[in-house]
């Protein structure tokens, strides 16, 4: 296993981003554990975040809880991302990401889901700057590992109050800044004003990472270029994509052809069953091979079989068949 990047003497992980530019994975809730954040660094991926996890429900030692903190302790640099809105919840969940290896805790300021900002978390907490800035600095003076925020621009039109919120986590002790240039209330929809990230980046010293509709090569060139953020940050896009981060890091890069796209899914599989066992990680990975399958070929009859298969061995079996009439394609 490759070895882990440290960060130099007296600077944190997130300096480190100003040297490095990588294109970071994002916290995905359901998609970006273990797993999918391995084979996302076996394809060149050098920074990423673990999927947003529940403060309350790690204290509570919750099972499913601390399986979303399992692979903290990666080979690259990993951020736990924490669920919550009680800051001493908030810094006992972040020591027990520490423990587990995590390289920096990152507080979770964007989700828009109903059912998280009706609980007060998420991007609820837009509208609380003062307890905004009890949780990071309960945060950083109990852990030794860096703090992070990942907001949004605001919580609606009449609030955007990303540079506010921005500039209190500085003086607050946060090492880094994510920012989603999205309202709440826009949720996934419309446009990612990148102009807010530029604000942000203006307005604090610590380095911003970019999120929002970055899809290839030539966007993530663009937000850099545009917003002067010190890296950034990819999500949905690495969906059945986890090459993506070669593709925009490196422009002579080739992207797989379809059956090596087959071989990389099959290895993913095999990630998922070794860490979730084969019953349900054959389950989780149908989500993931939809994307994976996506543009190839005459694809719906192996997603249709795919749904009713429920052990390693099946899913192993159908997608080599698969590749086999791909690579009988490829000669017609």
């Amino acid at each position: 296993m490759t070895e882990k990047m440290e960060p130099k003497e007296n600077r944190t992980v997130f300096d480190e981003l100003r040297s490095t530019r990588p294109v970071v994975l994002a916290p995905l809730s359901g998609i970006t554990d273990a797993p999918f954040r391995e084979i996302c660094r076996k394809q060149g991926c050098r920074f990423v975040y673990a999927e947003m996890t529940s403060s309350e429900a790690l204290v509570r030692s919750n099972d499913r809880a601390h399986a979303r903190i399992r692979g903290l302790n990666a080979p690259v640099p990993t951020v736990a991302q924490l669920l919550g809105n009680r800051p001493s919840v908030m810094a006992d969940a972040a020591e027990m990401c520490v423990e587990m290896g995590a390289d920096a805790v990152d507080i979770n300021l964007g989700c828009p889901a109903k059912q998280i900002v009706r609980g007060g978390g998420g991007s609820a907490l837009m509208r609380e700057p003062l307890l905004v800035a009890e949780i990071i600095r309960t945060m950083a003076s109990r852990i030794r590992k860096p703090v992070s925020v990942k907001m949004r621009a605001g919580w609606d039109d009449q609030c955007r109050n990303a540079v506010e919120i921005a500039r209190l986590a500085e003086a607050e002790g946060a090492s880094a800044i994510a920012v989603h240039p999205r309202t709440r209330t826009q949720a996934f929809k419309g446009h990612a004003n990148w102009e807010v990230i530029a604000r942000v980046k203006e307005a604090v010293s610590i380095p911003v990472i970019g999120n929002g509709d970055v899809r290839c090569r030539e966007d993530a060139v663009r937000m850099f270029d545009s917003t002067g953020c010190d890296a950034v940050m990819v999500g949905r896009a690495a969906l059945g994509h986890p090459w993506i981060f070669r593709e925009i890091e490196d422009p002579g890069f080739e992207p797989p052809d379809f059956t090596r796209r087959i071989d990389i899914a099959i290895e993913h599989i095999h990630l998922l069953v070794e860490e979730k066992g084969s019953y349900r990680g054959a389950l989780e990975f149908r989500k993931h091979l939809a994307c994976y399958l996506k543009s190839m070929p005459e694809n719906k009859l192996v997603r249709e079989q795919m749904n009713r298969l429920d052990s390693l061995e099946s899913v192993v079996d159908i997608l080599e068949r698969y590749k086999q009439r791909l690579h009988e394609f490829s000669f017609q």
